[in-house]
């Protein structure tokens, strides 16, 4: 059973038997980009990876979810009718940022890659996907664009969309995704204020993320 979460400013409703109006205007989204979606996995624990590039098997995460040291597995869930399921290796690392927090991993398997949008207006409804909690199985968060500004990370300029909802443990590396199922940002940081966690999530730009992808980012077969 899919797991479908909407997040508000102070709480969680999960999908169940009475579908909410906004899960229902999710759920076309959620399946078209669910399939691109894989788990990160290694000592440490896990954070969510999702496919850019089919044929060379290539996947974006957060920088923070590497682990170079240790062996990392992507996990995917079972595809009705489709070729692949259970777990894949991590081949190498092929491309890093701290300062945008990107990171490209080669995988020794490939997904159906996910499609880039365009950079998202304020005001404008998004939904994070991951695999929170170490599920078997993806989450969907709603969330607003709060804003989307230029801002200054690890001495760089870096464009970042800030959201009105922090997303959950686990899905660091997902696709935020528009109606369209399209990739604008990435689940990232959530902003802390006075050492005190906020209801506040940004990542970086789809502007810059593509960028960064430019060579690696390929939808067509």
């Amino acid at each position: 059973m899919k797991r479908l979460i909407i997040a508000t400013m102070t709480s969680f409703v999960m999908w169940a038997s009475s579908i909410p109006a906004l899960a229902m205007d999710w759920s076309r989204a959620f399946e078209k980009a669910r399939y691109s979606i894989v788990a990160l996995l290694h000592d440490g624990g896990n954070c969510t990876a999702f496919s850019i590039n089919e044929t060379d098997k290539y996947f974006f995460t957060a920088y923070h979810c590497i682990n170079e040291d240790r062996n990392m597995l992507l996990w995917k869930e079972t595809i009705p009718n489709y070729v692949f399921q259970g777990t894949f290796r991590v081949r190498r690392v092929v491309k890093k940022s701290l300062e945008l927090d990107l990171a490209i991993l080669e995988a020794d398997y490939g997904m159906i890659a996910m499609v880039p949008g365009k950079e998202p207006q304020r005001g404008q409804e998004l939904a994070s996907i991951g695999y929170a909690f170490s599920e078997s199985e993806p989450f969907i968060l709603s969330s607003i664009v709060a804003s989307v500004k230029d801002a200054n990370a690890y001495g760089q300029k870096r464009r970042i969309v800030l959201k009105d909802n922090q997303d959950l443990s686990g899905m660091s590396g997902g696709p935020v995704i528009d109606r369209r199922g399209e990739v604008v940002t990435m689940v990232q940081q959530g902003l802390t204020v006075n050492g005190q966690v906020s209801n506040i999530a940004y990542g970086t730009s789809i502007k810059q993320i593509k960028e960064f992808a430019k060579g690696y980012w390929r939808t067509q077969p």
